[in-house]
């Protein structure tokens, strides 16, 4: 199975190449469409009907690629923190910086035809001229659009928007999931100790590091309830790996690798217990002022039960029989037949074990 982040990686390259190539294609149509001047931008670049299109397509793909790249200076994590105006300023100033070195190597060595020619003089005349303005201010609105599109996707999470926009959830169907409910131990107690503004920044910074393992281990932030995450995998992701399982001690490995940030900011460690379960879950689109894709059923009822219970049986992850039945054999999980009761909202008993480990990384 190819992973997820692959697969997402894949999407992301291709998908800008295609956006930004389109967008040259309707920049040419709208702005030198039927344009006959010889002293038009059109015929400084060699923009010719008969290879126009061959050009457009290089420039397209080289910013696309340029624009790809520069996202990775954005995914700087100073910069990921910051607001999402000081995040926009930083992508229009790096990724104008890029679209300008693109225009210029576009120029200077996929133009054959300025071959030999004053570099200094060229660049002065296409970087001094109205239409480089106009090219200038309408790619930037692309980066505008397309990190305003970003944001958005972020808020309803990957995939939501797409599957909003497709219907997908219009109406209600069944799916088969696993749900695994994340929450602090003590928080209560830290919440009083930090006072409510330190408390928060708290929950930003170990939500921060949750989505750093979310897409390592294939799963889905289905929601944020106040000091807790609900996590969730379709069937195959989640089981592929044990990676519903190794997620949670993935993460706590990476909270303690960074326990002397936590310790020096806040004088505490995080700790975090977790219930998970796999069952039939209804999915369905809710809302009207306010769009969300809500899953209800047993798979999410059964995973809070036993997240509940945590604090009852004194261990830091409880799973159900249905969810155990479905780990691959691996060294680094453990599982302990804890209890078999009838939860709050169940009519049949459920199983319930221990689990503990590891990552398998």
């Amino acid at each position: 199975m190819i992973p997820s982040r692959t697969k997402d990686f894949i999407r992301y390259f291709f998908g800008y190449i295609i956006v930004w190539i389109l967008a040259v294609y309707l920049f040419s149509f709208l702005r030198f469409y039927g344009i006959r001047d010889s002293r038009q931008i059109t015929r400084q670049l060699d923009w010719q009907i008969m290879d126009g299109l061959t050009n457009l397509t290089i420039l397209g793909i080289v910013l696309g690629v340029m624009f790809i790249l520069s996202d990775f200076i954005l995914k700087n994590e100073w910069i990921k923190k910051n607001s999402y105006s000081v995040i926009i300023l930083f992508s229009i100033v790096i990724h104008t910086l890029t679209f300008y070195l693109t225009i210029s190597i576009f120029i200077l060595f996929l133009q054959p035809n300025y071959a030999g020619r004053d570099t200094t003089h060229l660049l002065t005349v296409v970087f001094g001229s109205k239409n480089m303005w106009v090219i200038f201010f309408y790619f930037n609105l692309v980066i505008v659009i397309l990190n305003f599109e970003r944001y958005v996707r972020k808020i309803l999470g990957p995939g939501v928007m797409i599957d909003i926009i497709r219907g997908k959830y219009y109406k209600p169907r069944n799916e088969e999931r696993i749900f695994m409910f994340l929450d602090l131990i003590s928080s209560t107690t830290y919440a009083e100790k930090l006072g409510s503004l330190k408390f928060t920044e708290l929950i930003q910074d170990c939500f921060f590091d949750v989505a750093k393992i979310v897409k390592k281990y294939d799963a889905e932030i289905y929601q944020y309830v106040g000091d807790e995450v609900i996590l969730t995998w379709k069937k195959k992701r989640g089981v592929w790996k044990n990676n519903a399982f190794n997620s949670f001690f993935s993460f706590e490995e990476l909270i303690n690798k960074r326990s002397d940030f936590y310790t020096k900011k806040y004088g505490i460690i995080p700790e975090f217990k977790a219930g998970i379960h796999f069952g039939l879950a209804s999915v369905g689109e809710v809302g009207e002022i306010k769009k969300e894709i809500a899953f209800l059923g047993d798979a999410v009822n059964v995973a809070a039960r036993l997240l509940g219970m945590c604090n009852q049986y004194k261990k830091r992850f409880l799973a159900s029989h249905e969810i155990i039945q479905l780990a691959k054999e691996d060294n680094h999980l453990k599982f302990q037949f804890i209890d078999e009761c009838i939860l709050k909202g169940k009519q049949s008993p459920t199983k319930i074990y221990s689990v503990d480990g590891n990552s398998s990384d």
